[in-house]
């Protein structure tokens, strides 16, 4: 019973630690995405023809502000996700 409880715990270990490393390479990738997102929307927003249009440059300036909240988010996430799969060694 102690060896089946052992191996249980073992297992559940592993289970937590794949689930946070997978966490992490999934937000890896979605940080890498709204970065470059981000980025084209700095350049969009930096237009002189972006920015003489209102309307287009308001919905970009409003894209803009949920990507960087969203990447924030996500890369709070990511080190909460790191921070777990290290603490498991």
């Amino acid at each position: 019973e102690a060896r089946e409880a052992a191996q249980k715990a073992q297992s559940d270990h592993k289970k937590r630690k794949k689930a946070a490393e997978k966490r992490a390479q999934e937000l890896e990738a979605e940080i890498q995405r709204l970065e470059s997102e981000q980025a084209t929307l700095e350049a969009a927003l930096a237009d002189p023809a972006t920015r003489g249009r209102d309307l287009a440059s308001r919905g970009t300036g409003a894209r803009y502000e949920v990507v960087k909240k969203r990447l924030n988010e996500a890369m709070e996430e990511w080190a909460a996700a790191e921070q777990e799969r290290e603490s498991l060694g």
